[in-house]
């Protein structure tokens, strides 16, 4: 059975394959560089699209996506959905993203935020579709802390320390992809 993450991102990538127990090739081994529009309004709709998407061209196939991001609730759950895209950044993606939320955050002291990350697991060929939800709470800090990871976890914090200052192996254990995907393992969903 062939698995594969419909993803390019190699931070995504390495922390998906480090928690699953299975053989599952990226977008990149199969010589994609595809670059999946996220036109949904949720982050169930962007992890199905890219499922779908993916799913279309190799339908032997199990697709396992998801949708990703960083919910601030001082700013309304900003940016949700739009976490890639929030500064409109195209190049240097991640630290434009910081250095703008840290901007929106100014004069702000109510900073709580949680991560959240929600898992498609598709195939038509043998009927699935689940979706798997995982959260983490926590804060966003007043500075950028850290050199590991990617994304917002320069900014983000949990229990007193930032998800970049964490190994891979720490931030794994508590965060928001791997709940959903310990959800996604303790379901039996993938013994198909």
């Amino acid at each position: 059975m062939e698995y594969i993450l419909a993803s390019n991102n190699q931070g995504k990538i390495s922390e998906l394959k480090s928690l699953l127990n299975i053989d599952i090739k990226s977008l990149n081994d199969l010589g994609l560089d595809d670059d999946i529009e996220e036109f949904g309004l949720t982050f169930e709709q962007n992890a199905l699209i890219k499922a779908q998407a993916i799913a279309a061209k190799f339908p032997e196939a199990i697709v396992i996506s998801d949708d990703s991001g960083l919910e601030v609730k001082a700013l309304d759950n900003a940016p949700g959905v739009y976490s890639k895209r929030f500064s409109g950044a195209t190049t240097n993606v991640d630290a434009t993203n910081n250095i703008f939320l840290l901007e929106k955050m100014t004069g702000i002291e109510e900073r709580s935020a949680r991560f959240r990350t929600v898992l498609c697991v598709y195939s038509e060929k043998y009927n699935l579709c689940h979706f798997f939800n995982g959260i983490v709470e926590g804060h966003i800090s007043t500075t950028i802390e850290g050199e590991n990871g990617f994304g917002y976890d320069p900014l983000f914090i949990y229990q007193g320390t930032s998800f970049a200052n964490m190994s891979k192996e720490q931030k794994s254990s508590v965060s928001h992809r791997g709940n959903a995907l310990r959800k996604l393992v303790e379901s039996g969903v993938l013994n198909v």
